[in-house]
């Protein structure tokens, strides 16, 4: 009797650890699976040039693409706009901020799309290093090219430089002050921040990360620059100011405020001079 009363004891133990086993397992698994099916980040983490490409042809590849978008819409379409628009006060004026706002914002949603990340941080030293990179160019095209005009077609880079002087006529001719702040912020602000996107902060970075010595991607990067002005004449002059812009460019590690503040130095420096003048006139 002793025995048949403890039976369904130990058939109730027995039965009581079979169930606990399972339930450890089903536990564990999911645990294993969530740390296996995560996928693992790239680690891009370049301050310069967030591409992943290791090809220097490929960065070629997309700069050709930007040259596609910009230059058509900077050397056709705004001096037609210009030209269209040559009746109302100021016209050619508003026509370059137009163009240079749309490639501006062009630019940026193309190379958004390239998972591009723009490095930019405002701080005193990058602010420095352009402005010095900035009168550096100003200085060295003055020694070296006495009254060249520093190249640019008298100040202006990207959608401006085709009609800068004659923009610049009609809207002193027309003391049209609205005019006038549209082309400034046109060659000034809009222009450096463009090119700066394109050729120093992209490109160069590019190639800086892709394993080229910055020396050569600084001058390849001013060669770039300057051949998308077409102007075979400023071509040297041009260069130049691309070399002293990369140099900033890369003396604050591809931070895109030094270049930008530098070349809107430079070209707010020549616009000025070309309105001076011509008041003399």
């Amino acid at each position: 009797m002793f025995q048949i009363r403890y039976l369904p004891n130990a058939r109730f133990f027995s039965q009581k650890k079979s169930k606990k086993s399972p339930t450890i397992a089903r536990k564990a698994y999911p645990k294993d699976d969530d740390t296996t099916s995560k996928p693992i980040p790239s680690p891009v983490d370049d301050p310069v040039s967030p591409l992943e490409s290791d090809s220097v042809w490929d960065a070629c590849n997309i700069l050709t693409q930007l040259w596609a978008i910009v230059l058509p819409l900077g050397y056709a379409g705004v001096p037609l706009a210009a030209r269209a628009l040559s009746h109302l006060p100021g016209g050619p004026s508003f026509a370059a901020f137009g163009g240079e706002a749309l490639a501006f914002a062009a630019i940026l949603i193309f190379l958004r799309r390239k998972d591009f990340k723009l490095q930019f941080e405002f701080n005193l030293k990058s602010v420095a290093y352009g402005l010095a990179a900035g009168i550096a160019a100003l200085v060295v095209n003055q020694i070296l090219f006495p009254g060249g005009g520093g190249g640019g077609g008298g100040g202006d880079d990207g959608a401006a430089t085709t009609t800068a002087t004659d923009v610049a006529a009609i809207v002193l001719s027309n003391s049209n002050p609205a005019a006038t702040l549209a082309l400034f912020t046109a060659s000034a602000l809009l222009a450096p921040a463009t090119e700066e996107i394109i050729y120093r902060s992209f490109f160069l970075g590019s190639l800086t990360r892709r394993g080229v010595s910055p020396v050569i991607a600084v001058c390849a990067s001013a060669v770039a620059f300057s051949a998308a002005h077409f102007q075979p004449d400023a071509f040297l002059q041009l260069t130049l100011v691309g070399v002293c812009l990369g140099s900033a460019a890369v003396a604050c590690k591809g931070n895109v405020l030094a270049p930008f503040v530098g070349h809107a130095t430079y070209n707010s420096a020549l616009f000025l001079n070309l309105l001076l003048s011509l008041r003399e006139k």
